[in-house]
């Protein structure tokens, strides 16, 4: 851990990167506990993007706003402002009898995750020095990583034995104790101003983001890929779960389904009970897909500190999005429970790095004073293109095989890829970085 001392003996830094493992280890015991019980009302794959879009719709609508706010105001009490209204919404939803109910909660939640996202983001690169931001993003990967193999085991777990109620309180909690580490940063009010924010002035700013996101070569790139890629492959994430449910057992779900229909009482009883156990088995797969994600996300952090500190982010983000579309090809292609471990792991890694050259890219583009602007752009470009992927992919899941879906994706991304790679707006950002080394200045990018 010897590259990431000086960051480690940041009081602010630990602060509040304590606060996001805790706060996203709730997250996954969450995201465990809602998915399962989405797909479990309706069986419907379709239901489960239905909840996906409910929780992107706020972002790009309220994001840009975010962005701008974050840029005006106290960063830190926003930030916490968010995870007490967060904490408190996520606890009435062990009180909700009806789906749409869920739907409305998560509407909520996911407004002030709006908010949060790019404050955080705005945030946390005043707490480090400029060249720490690699390894910050590393760091923060490989925590993340953790938290995910942890948490979404321990939402296997607890919404195993104890229900989808404690699940949801544990994550309440986690929210409020990430709200008082954050009142232990101690920094000087950056961005901060009392006068409100006027409509005019609001959308002047946004207008501002906008512009200087336009202006900047490896920003506009980073906002068509982030288009581009969402559009094509968010909707991989709200098919996983009726990949494990069907496609990992299809043959013996079929089989069993079958003879069901031809058996006599007591056979039936005896046939019904095997197919409740295999969709437990299946319950139980899906968390154990995620906490490989999770360890290939750990595997990736070693890699990116210890062999890719000084890559090109452009380049590196390139050939990870083919890494990535390989990897879901295998996936589709191979829908065996025991293949689809290794395959998820290597997943895992290839996303870790992903998100650690795109982000750094970014935020080593950006001029800190814009840098809430960029992130809420990042949210209104990518959840709009996310929202129609989910509805494709719900409805596409719920036609055809999962693991035929998940494969052609993969093959479109990679054609996305080398397709993007001949543009001029990519040989652009691709100039822009290298003239001035591995990373991107914010001074002479344009």
């Amino acid at each position: 851990m010897g590259k990431y001392d000086k960051l480690l003996k940041n009081s602010n830094f630990k602060h509040f990167f304590t606060g996001r493992i805790i706060s996203s280890f709730g997250d996954k015991i969450n995201f465990i506990a809602i998915m399962l019980y989405v797909f479990a009302l309706t069986g419907r794959a379709l239901d489960v993007s239905l909840f996906m879009i409910c929780n992107a719709i706020p972002k790009f609508l309220i994001m840009p706003f975010a962005g701008v706010v974050a840029d005006k105001y106290d960063k830190k009490r926003l930030l916490i402002f968010c995870d007490i209204a967060r904490a408190l919404l996520v606890v009435m939803i062990p009180f909700c009898g009806q789906l749409y109910q869920i739907f409305i909660l998560s509407i909520l939640i996911s407004s002030f995750n709006a908010i949060s996202f790019p404050t955080r983001q705005a945030f946390y690169p005043t707490l480090v020095e400029k060249d720490d931001l690699m390894l910050a993003n590393s760091l923060n990967s490989v925590l993340m990583s953790i938290v995910t193999l942890v948490g979404f085991a321990a939402g296997g777990a607890i919404v195993g034995f104890l229900g989808a109620k404690i699940a949801f309180v544990v994550d309440g909690a986690t929210f409020l104790i990430s709200g008082v580490l954050l009142l232990l940063i101690k920094v000087q009010k950056v961005a901060s101003n009392k006068e409100p924010l006027r409509p005019k002035e609001m959308i002047s700013n946004i207008k501002e983001g906008a512009n200087y996101c336009i202006q900047n070569h490896v920003l506009k790139f980073a906002l068509v890929f982030i288009f581009t890629i969402s559009l094509m492959v968010s909707m991989v994430d709200p098919m996983i779960v009726s990949y494990t449910k069907q496609s990992l057992h299809l043959v013996e779900m079929e089989s069993l389904k079958a003879a069901l229909s031809t058996a006599n009482e007591s056979s039936a009883v005896v046939i019904q009970e095997a197919i409740n156990k295999l969709s437990k088995q299946s319950d139980l797969e899906f968390s154990i897909i995620f906490v490989l994600v999770g360890i290939g996300g750990i595997l990736g952090t070693y890699v990116n500190g210890k062999f890719a500190q000084n890559v090109n982010r452009l380049k590196a983000l390139m050939l990870m999005t083919v890494f990535d579309g390989i990897c879901l090809i295998g996936i589709g292609r191979f829908p065996n429970f025991y293949v689809s471990t290794v395959l998820f792991t290597v997943w895992g890694v290839v996303a870790t790095l992903f998100q650690v050259y795109l982000f750094t890219m970014i935020q080593e583009s950006a001029e800190q004073k814009h840098m809430g602007k960029v992130f809420g752009l990042v949210g209104v470009i990518r959840d709009p293109a996310a929202i129609v992927s989910y509805i494709i992919g719900g409805m596409l899941a719920d036609l055809s095989s999962p693991a035929l879906v998940i494969s052609v994706i993969g093959g479109i991304e990679i054609l996305i890829c080398f397709v993007l790679m001949t543009t001029v707006l990519y040989k652009l950002a691709k100039k822009s970085i290298d003239d001035l080394g591995t990373g991107a200045n914010t001074e002479n990018v344009v």
